[in-house]
């Protein structure tokens, strides 16, 4: 509410971590001629300290206290690095949801299926395959082939996000 009260919201925000700040317009550009506030933003929230929770106690202790905030905002993203293969239904309850990441700790079949062409099923790749001495590219395709094939199967859009990189084993190049 402060931040709204204050106008603090940045309208040129366009990118929060791994997910975006700002709703931009559908041109591209950024808002104008209003107040700039939680209906021009990303809600975004996750509960990785949940992971291994049933999804009826994620619902308890997270979700239906998300809501609320959710609701004030243009679009939620849900999830960061815990698996919610098994939980897509309870966060069908986020009436703006748009993206839910699924990790590389995830059944990455089971959330295209329940995800369907509802949702972007925004996938984290494995971290630590970039992370060697010795690059193998070979887990990387596995990874990425696999996803886009259940991806395509049950013709569910998806985007690759690589985060959580702690090191390369100073060898950039793992990246490309």
């Amino acid at each position: 509410d402060q931040m709204e009260q204050y106008n603090l919201y940045d309208p040129r925000g366009l990118s929060l971590h791994c997910t975006p700040g700002a709703v931009s317009q559908p041109d591209g550009n950024e808002p104008t001629g209003e107040v700039f506030g939680c209906h021009n933003m990303w809600f975004r929230t996750m509960a990785q300290m949940f992971s291994s929770i049933s999804p009826e106690m994620h619902d308890e202790f997270d979700v239906q206290y998300s809501l609320p905030l959710a609701e004030r905002c243009a679009y939620t993203y849900y999830g960061c690095c815990e698996p919610l293969h098994n939980k897509i239904d309870k966060l069908r309850r986020f009436k703006n949801l748009r993206r839910i990441s699924i990790t590389a700790w995830a059944n990455v079949d089971e959330a295209a299926e329940k995800i369907g062409r509802d949702y972007v099923l925004s996938y984290k790749p494995n971290p630590a395959f970039v992370a060697s001495p010795v690059f193998d590219p070979e887990p990387v395709k596995a990874e990425i082939k696999g996803v886009l094939k259940a991806c395509i199967r049950y013709g569910t859009p998806c985007e690759f996000i690589l985060k959580d990189i702690s090191t390369t084993a100073n060898r950039p190049e793992n990246l490309t």
